[in-house]
């Protein structure tokens, strides 16, 4: 074979390996981006949850310790009592003098829908199957603490991530408030827990918050790995 020929080969063989290794470099760089992606779609809005339902029980506790005993549970039951009789001022109560009792159970539902988004939605490229079990487990022990007898029963707390979340979405706040007058009924555990909320700060406010900074903790791990 003439020296031509196969110097020809050769380079066309290397041409071949090149292109190939451009190709696999190619394609594990669109696999790391579509992972970042996903993990911004769905972990940070679960962080992002994680982290302002852990600063609202914060501010729950705080702020019933320095009210007189049973003010904050009197607070909370009217509030239910406004959106079960449909008062004609609930929603502007809402953005006004009811703000924060609105938001706090708004805060807390979007908690509980964006865990049903990562739970049902998450591609399973999105994260390390060890990283994926570790934020389970997570959302589990928060799930517990928040739980228990007179807490948020877990089945209610997935009835309420599922009542919240709309087309694949979590609902803003202006719709959520709607839905405490027209879907009240699936709001319901949501309203007792806040009723009775200064005998739960002992208990499963302080464990809910423990659990809540441990998951916290771990998303923060893997976006800003």
């Amino acid at each position: 074979m003439e020296p031509q020929v196969i110097s020809a080969i050769i380079a066309a063989l290397v041409s071949l390996v090149i292109m190939g290794g451009r190709e696999v470099v190619d394609q594990r760089r669109r696999f790391r981006q579509e992972r970042r992606d996903a993990q911004v779609a769905y972990l940070r809005p679960l962080r992002n949850a994680c982290r302002e339902l852990l600063q609202r029980l914060s501010d729950v506790d705080k702020r019933a310790g320095e009210k007189p005993k049973g003010e904050t549970d009197a607070e909370f039951i009217a509030f239910r009592e406004s959106a079960r009789t449909k008062d004609s001022r609930f929603y502007a109560d809402c953005n006004d003098h009811r703000t924060w009792h609105g938001s706090t159970l708004y805060i807390t539902a979007r908690y509980f829908g964006s865990a049903t988004i990562f739970r049902s939605q998450l591609p399973l490229s999105a994260i390390a199957s060890d990283v994926n079990v570790d934020l389970e487990k997570a959302l589990d022990q928060v799930r517990d603490a928040l739980g228990g007898e007179f807490g948020l029963w877990q089945e209610s707390q997935e009835a309420i991530g599922q009542a919240v979340v709309v087309g694949g979405t979590v609902l803003p706040y202006r719709e959520f408030i709607k839905h405490l007058v027209d879907d009240n009924a699936s709001y319901t555990r949501l309203f007792d827990f806040y009723c009775g909320i200064e005998e739960k700060l002992e208990y499963q406010v302080k464990a809910g918050r423990e659990a809540l900074s441990v998951l916290l903790h771990q998303l923060n791990a893997v976006l800003y790995a």
